[in-house]
């Protein structure tokens, strides 16, 4: 399998339209990828921090759908995992990336921007998956979906989170 991070796109994927970069990327029939970060990049990041238009957010949920649909009607397994943690886990996580020179290059002041907005933030992502989910539904749920991965709610330990997701069978 191949790791796709996602970044900020480059000056060449935003000469595309916003969903080209991962269409560029998709693995060849038979092998998998798992992408570090999402395609939903559109109606998270982009809606909050306005790098998109109301328009263009809200019709990438139907985008997104199409993207997905197209794939499972071509033999794709789609797999989705929302992993979440809460507000004074990721607080307690950025002081300690502060304290640690190793890791200090983790995190920007524009981490800590991005914290003010924490209830916009939890709009957006309730609304994702909620959109998310009527194309599960639309297409027999061949799209498969982990919210919680430890059923417990949100991720706060690390470590477990990415056992049980690294175990997580079809």
């Amino acid at each position: 399998y191949q790791v796709c991070p996602t970044a900020s796109p480059s000056s060449t994927e935003k000469a595309h339209h916003y969903l080209w970069r991962f269409w560029t990327r998709f693995p060849k029939d038979g092998h998998m990828a798992v992408f570090d970060r999402t395609w939903y990049g559109r109606v998270m990041v982009e809606r909050i921090e306005g790098f998109c238009t109301e328009e263009e957010w809200h019709r990438a949920y139907q985008e997104i759908n199409d993207m997905e649909a197209h794939l499972v009607h071509s033999g794709a397994v789609v797999l989705k995992f929302w992993l979440h943690i809460d507000k004074d886990e990721q607080e307690r996580r950025f002081n300690d990336r502060m304290k640690n020179p190793e890791k200090q290059w983790k995190i920007t002041d524009e981490d800590w921007r991005n914290r003010d907005k924490w209830d916009a933030y939890e709009t957006a992502v309730n609304e994702m998956i909620q959109k998310m989910m009527k194309i599960i539904k639309k297409i027999k749920t061949t799209i498969k979906t982990k919210s919680n991965v430890d059923h417990g709610g949100n991720q706060n330990d690390k470590r477990r989170s990415k056992t049980k997701l690294s175990s997580f069978r079809d």
